[in-house]
Formats: C-alpha cells, structure tokens, sequence
C-alpha cells in the first residue's frame, strides 16, 4: 500500500513540474516600443492620424466640428485624407504633411492635441499607419 502511495505521489510530482514549465514573459512597455519602432520606419506612416471613435454612442460631434473648423480657419491648404469606418460616424482624418516645414508640422501636431484632449471619444496617432483607409 504504501509503494503505491508513494509512486502516486512521485506520479503527482512530475506531472506537477511538467505543467509548470519556463515561459519569458515579454513587458508591454517592451512590446509598444517595438511595434513604435516597426512603425517609424515605415513609409506608409502619416505624421498624426485624428480618430474620432464611439464607444457606443456615437462620436463627439461638437468636437469633430471644432476640429473641422480649427483646420478651415489655421490650415486651409492643408492635403489631408478623412476616412470613414463605422456605423456610428468613427472617422479618421490622415495628415502626411509634406506641404509644411518642420516648424509648422510640430506646430500644427502640438495645436491639434492641445485642442482634441478635451475630448475623451478622439485618439491621437503620431507616425503611424491610416488604419481604416480605403485601398486605391
């Protein structure tokens, strides 16, 4: 009786020390800073991509029309692509900004987030890829 306890205890064991076998874990700090970096090298990248999302309630219309009318009335030349992908008005706008200098790219990217952080239904992408665009 008590050889089989024994061999059910050692049975008990190993599988014990086979199920709990070594896995890195990888940080998610670690993870974001890789696929950032992956992403700046990518030519399909845009300066700053603006999505107005819903989390079930629609977008943030008051907000959308401020930003409409922030580029209007500060950056009426600018080239941008405004790409829609919900079924509740989520739309991106997309900016390359190849048409301005350094100076004022960092100025309208600055500009842009000072405005849009009053609202909590907009992310703010900066050197990544225009996720919802329609493929030509």
């Amino acid at each position: 009786m008590k050889l089989r306890s024994n061999y059910a205890i050692c049975l008990l064991g190993i599988s014990f020390l086979l199920s709990c076998g070594s896995t890195k874990k990888i940080k998610s700090d670690d993870t974001a800073v890789a696929i950032e970096s992956k992403q700046i090298d990518s030519t399909d990248n845009y300066r700053l991509i603006v999505s107005f999302f819903s989390p079930g309630n629609g977008i943030d219309h008051k907000m959308n029309r401020k930003f409409s009318e922030f580029l209007a009335s500060n950056y009426p030349k600018l080239i941008y692509e405004r790409a829609q992908w919900g079924k509740e008005g989520e739309r991106d706008y997309c900016f390359l900004l190849k048409e301005l200098t350094q100076k004022k790219k960092d100025q309208f990217v600055r500009e842009s987030k000072e405005l849009l952080a009053a609202s909590s239904r907009v992310h703010v992408y900066e050197n990544a890829p225009c996720r919802h665009k329609k493929a030509k």
